[in-house]
């Protein structure tokens, strides 16, 4: 995913209109503001959702699909999924090796890589974008887990952050062995279903295998309930969904990277936490303001690729 930083900036942004006038409430100028603002940025739709309600709503006219492409945003949902498992009681814990549950992955059983470096991008697996070649990317692939099962480390774990397609599919041949479900139909069971998602699905490679890097298909306010899970601490109705102070270590900076939590991109600076992915695909979830900002582009995406 590239782009990172410039949507850092966007979330900043973003941040500093709410922060000075949502305390109180928003007013139907500043709602034309914040849209006038998405659609100069190239969105297709975007979503607002404040103290749990829907407060704008906006699509592009010219834009045929309500869908949207996650791309790499579902990999924030990825570690939701992580987080209900370890709720569950089928991950111990995010310390947990992944040579327990996938001894397959040779290279990450000498090297002990635990659930929680997939969750941080530390695993010792580098950035890969070469479409070629032994250091080629995930997505060239016919079974991308087949392929994630032979790859390599190029640093000490746990060392350096890299951002990671390899790493984060390693998790999803993790989730279907601690859940006992084929890897989609583990998000249906413990989070879309729940959650009353039922307009998303995840992408699959040509063999058939779901991917939990990016891809996925949704819309906004199926993606909006991840962001208020979320908001209100792992709680749903109710019912506590994460572990305690899961959302609190997900979100989190963490020391290899200061914009980095679980899966998850944070903004410290101003208390934010966004699920993001290529084309400016965004969650920004602002906790203390109590609102959920989504946005996608899907109309004007003219490289597939990039949409994992």
């Amino acid at each position: 995913m590239g782009g990172q930083h410039s949507f850092i900036f966007v979330i900043s942004i973003l941040f500093a209109f709410f922060h000075s006038g949502l305390a109180q409430t928003l007013d139907t100028s500043q709602l034309r503001e914040v849209q006038q603002f998405s659609q100069e940025t190239g969105a297709d739709g975007i979503l607002l959702v404040h103290r749990g309600n829907i407060i704008h709503e906006w699509y592009n006219p010219d834009c045929d699909s309500v869908y949207m492409n996650t791309a790499s945003a579902v990999k924030s949902w990825t570690s939701v999924v992580i987080g209900r498992l370890i709720a569950e009681g089928n991950i111990e814990s995010i310390n947990t090796p992944v040579c327990d549950i996938i001894p397959e992955w040779e290279a990450g059983c000498k090297n002990g890589v635990t659930i929680e470096h997939l969750l941080t991008m530390t695993s010792g697996i580098k950035k890969r974008t070469s479409r070629s070649g032994p250091k080629r990317f995930v997505f060239m692939e016919e079974d991308f887990n087949d392929f994630v099962f032979n790859i390599e480390l190029d640093t000490t774990p746990g060392a350096v952050w890299s951002y990671s397609n390899e790493a984060v599919q390693l998790l999803a041949p993790i989730i279907e062995r601690a859940s006992g479900m084929e890897t989609e139909a583990a998000f249906k069971a413990l989070l879309y279903d729940p959650l009353g998602m039922d307009s998303t699905s995840l992408f699959r490679d040509p063999s058939g295998n779901a991917v939990v890097f990016g891809g996925a298909k949704t819309t906004l306010r199926d993606f909006s309930r991840i962001g208020l899970l979320m908001i209100n601490e792992g709680n749903w109705n109710g019912k506590q969904f994460l572990p305690e102070g899961w959302v609190t270590n997900a979100t989190k900076a963490i020391p290899q990277n200061p914009y980095y939590g679980y899966l998850w991109w944070v903004d410290q600076a101003n208390g934010s936490f966004t699920s993001m992915g290529d084309f400016g695909q965004l969650c920004i979830v602002y906790p203390q303001e109590e609102l959920i900002y989504l946005r996608y582009q899907t109309c004007r995406n003219n490289d597939p690729s990039k949409n994992l």
